[in-house]
């Protein structure tokens, strides 16, 4: 397969339409865009300090898209975007930027400022797809942000704007190129599989919450952090790293057994009773310590001997 055949087939070379080659002219609120820019530059600085760029492997590469996604939860909460709209935009912006960062490691990171500015495209272009973002001519300070007007089809917008230097490079460097798309299937793959135990702990993280009403400040003792990023967590506008998801899943699972032993509509009443079961303190107490485990195992054994 020849470059040309490979570029075709990531729509590289794909014409802009008159729309995209409009929106060159344009630029988005202006301290939005300057977040953005900020923060995919930062991106491009990460990327090589981790020797991305120098020594592509999967590992940088699943860890170059971790931070990619955190940086775009940066963004579309500055957007204002809702839950849901972010996850789109963020689905799109990580499959579409491969083709992009594939360039800039062919590159090896020459001119960043413009290659920041293909991944911000490669952003305006997601939003734009669900709707977030206006097109129009004219020269103002304004890139106007809509309210969801439903999906619509786009183009992608920094794939179009590629230069000669940049298709010469992917020439030289053609295995190295298509070694960086394998490894970003792979880490891709990864991620969203990673993104959707983080969707289930979420959801577990909002039942523990309800079901021992407790506050963000509580559930942050209870897992080791601060009840600021708790509430990020609950929101999605941060993500929960691996291993507060695993804590978080032995959580739910002790909550499942005392469940079994109260009913939901009193066991928050229950654990913030004091019992010499935990020497004279609430089990309360215990859970936001992070001894929910114990406190499920203390319950199910007096009850069950009891019984």
């Amino acid at each position: 397969m020849t470059v040309w055949q490979i570029c075709a087939n990531l729509r590289l070379l794909h014409p802009p339409s008159k729309e995209h080659a409009d929106i060159r002219n344009l630029t988005m609120e202006r301290d939005l865009a300057t977040t953005a820019k900020r923060t995919l530059r930062q991106l491009l600085k990460d990327s090589s300090r981790m020797g991305l760029l120098r020594d592509p492997s999967y590992e940088r590469a699943l860890e170059f898209f971790r931070i990619a996604d955190n940086c775009i939860l940066e963004i579309n909460s500055k957007a204002g975007f809702e839950n849901t709209q972010s996850a789109i935009i963020r689905h799109k912006f990580l499959q579409e930027i491969s083709s992009v960062v594939g360039v800039i490691v062919c590159q090896q990171g020459k001119n960043p400022e413009r290659m920041s500015d293909l991944l911000f495209w490669s952003w305006a272009n997601a939003a734009e797809t669900i709707g977030k973002i206006a097109v129009k001519k004219g020269t103002g300070k304004t890139f106007t942000l809509l309210k969801a007007r439903g999906p619509k089809s786009a183009s992608p917008i920094g794939l179009g704007v590629l230069r000669k230097e940049d298709i010469e490079a992917v020439q030289e460097n053609l295995p190295k190129f298509q070694e960086w798309l394998a490894l970003c299937n792979l880490a891709l793959s990864k991620l969203f599989s990673d993104r959707d135990r983080t969707t289930e702990a979420r959801q577990s993280l909002r039942a523990i919450m309800a079901t021992f009403d407790l506050s963000y400040d509580e559930v942050g003792r209870m897992f080791g952090v601060s009840g600021e990023t708790v509430r990020r967590w609950e929101s999605g506008t941060a993500r929960i790293p691996a291993e507060r998801v695993g804590a978080i899943a032995m959580g739910m699972d002790a909550l499942s057994r005392l469940l079994k032993l109260f009913k939901a509509a009193h066991l928050a009443d229950v654990i913030r009773r004091k019992a010499d079961l935990f020497g004279g303190e609430r089990a309360l107490d215990w859970v936001v310590r992070g001894r929910i485990a114990d406190v499920a195992d203390r319950y199910d054994l007096v009850l069950t001997y009891q019984g």
